[in-house]
C-alpha cells in the first residue's frame, strides 16, 4: 500500500473507530466507562487509553493533509514496506472483527472498566467459550496492526502503553471477577483459557 492510501485508510478507520465508541457508549442511558479509584494504575490505564485515542485519531487525520508529520513520528522506514503493511492491514483487521463480536457478546453487560454494580452474570459463551479476554486480546491485535501500517516510534509507544495497561487490567478484572462469582469464576478460569 502507498503512504498515502495508507494515511487515508488510517484516517478513516479511527474515524469509524470514534463512531463506534460514540455510539456503543450512548447506545443506554446507563454509564458504560468506570475509570476505577482516581490516581490508580486502573485510572491512569482508563485515561492513558482516552489521551492515546484522541491522538491516535487526531494523527491519522493530519497525516492526510500533512504528510510530513510522519518523520515527526520516528517512522521505521526499513519496515515501511507493502508487505509489511499488509500484514498490518490483515491484523488490523481482524482485531476489529474480534473486538466488534467480543462487543455484542456482552451485549449490555459491556463496559470500559471494572463496574462494582454491573451485570449479575458471568458471560461464558460465544467468543468467551474460547477466552476469558477476547476484546483486550483484540484491542492488542489492533494496536499490533496500526504499529505494522505506520511502523514508527508513535505507534511502537502506543503498543507497547496499551499492551502494558491491558495486562494491568486483566488482572484487575480477574481479581474482581473471582470476588464476585467465586467457584463460578474459578471454574470458568479452569476451562478456559486467560487468552487463547
Amino acid at each position: 500500500m502507498t503512504n498515502e492510501i495508507t494515511a487515508l485508510f488510517l484516517a478513516v478507520y479511527f474515524t469509524v473507530v470514534a463512531v463506534f465508541y460514540l455510539f456503543r457508549l450512548n447506545m443506554t442511558a446507563t454509564q458504560k466507562v468506570f475509570n476505577g479509584r482516581a490516581l490508580s494504575m486502573e485510572w491512569l490505564g482508563q485515561w492513558t487509553f482516552k489521551v492515546f485515542q484522541w491522538v491516535i485519531w487526531a494523527i491519522c487525520v493530519a497525516r492526510v493533509f500533512y504528510p510530513s508529520i510522519d518523520r515527526w513520528l520516528w517512522v521505521f522506514e526499513g519496515l515501511h514496506n507493502a508487505l509489511v503493511n499488509m500484514a498490518g492491514l490483515a491484523t488490523l483487521l481482524v482485531g476489529t472483527v474480534g473486538v466488534v463480536w467480543a462487543h455484542f457478546a456482552l451485549g449490555a453487560s459491556w463496559s470500559s472498566g471494572v463496574n462494582a454494580n454491573g451485570n449479575q452474570a458471568l458471560i461464558e459463551t460465544g467468543i468467551y467459550h474460547y477466552s476469558r479476554n477476547p476484546i483486550f486480546i483484540s484491542v492488542m491485535l489492533c494496536q499490533l496492526g496500526f504499529f505494522l501500517l505506520l511502523p514508527s516510534l508513535f505507534s511502537l509507544i502506543c503498543l507497547s502503553l496499551g499492551c502494558f495497561f491491558i495486562i494491568r487490567q486483566v488482572a484487575v478484572e480477574e481479581r474482581f471477577l473471582s470476588q464476585r462469582f467465586g467457584a463460578a469464576y474459578q471454574q470458568y478460569q479452569s476451562a478456559t483459557p486467560r487468552w487463547i
